[in-house]
């Protein structure tokens, strides 16, 4: 289990996250939903280590991320970003396998591992010899999210992983993820602005505004019990968008 208790995070004497606390659930999928700049991908680096909290502590399992070694860290969790952050001068094989390389696994292991993964997000095996720049949007975010999986972490972490693809291939991307979801039962936190995404693969969504979570649940939720005139215009505007 993932718990922030009482974290508060400021940059430049710019408060981003406020005396925050939660739980996320082992084996479900949290979505952290809001508009840019409210806190939800500080919240997401925070929970990885590569954000510090000025106040309050994150808590992995039974202590404190603190407690945990860089080495560690990598080993429990799996992180997928919006700009894919592939190695340009590796070819996808080689970006996959990296993790694997530093943990030292076996040539063979490593092989065996890639071969499920290029399965489970329906990547031809043909695509993991060329390079990023070779591959579509959409097939160079399932060579990411294989790189997040190869450790076979049991928290998969992922910060608007779609939001730079295009609306048909978001979508298949979308049921796609859906069903690895399903399969892999990992806990996964995935962060994004689009409602209709939130739904669609979210247990539970946390929508943020101003570095809070102003309401938590599902869209009924939302929809029939706003917490505040904010949750009720961002409903409005998302369903604006969507019309």
């Amino acid at each position: 289990m993932i718990e922030l208790k009482s974290v508060s995070k400021s940059f430049s004497s710019q408060p981003v996250l406020s005396d925050l606390s939660l739980q996320f659930e082992e084996a479900k999928t949290h979505v952290l939903l809001g508009s840019s700049g409210c806190g939800k991908s500080t919240l997401l680096r925070m929970i990885i280590g590569l954000t510090r909290p000025d106040e309050g502590e994150v808590h992995l399992e039974t202590k404190p991320l603190s407690a945990y070694s860089l080495f560690e860290r990598s080993q429990l969790f799996g992180y997928v970003i919006q700009k894919f952050s592939l190695f340009p001068h590796f070819t996808a094989f080689q970006n996959v396998e990296l993790p694997a390389r530093c943990a030292a696994w076996s040539p063979q292991k490593v092989k065996s591992r890639i071969d499920e993964l290029s399965e489970l997000v329906q990547l031809e095996p043909e695509m993991l010899e060329k390079y990023p720049f070779q591959l579509s949007g959409g097939q160079q975010q399932r060579v990411s999210l294989m790189r997040a999986l190869i450790l076979n972490p049991p928290y998969l972490l992922m910060d608007e992983p779609l939001s730079a693809l295009d609306p048909l291939i978001r979508g298949d991307l979308q049921e796609d993820l859906l069903k690895i979801f399903r399969r892999l039962e990992k806990t996964v936190v995935f962060v994004t602005h689009d409602l209709r995404e939130a739904v669609k693969l979210g247990h539970k969504i946390y929508l943020l505004n101003e570095g809070q979570i102003v309401q938590s649940g599902l869209l009924e939720d939302f929809q029939s019990r706003p917490a505040s005139e904010f949750v009720s215009r961002f409903v409005q505007s998302q369903r604006s968008a969507a019309s």
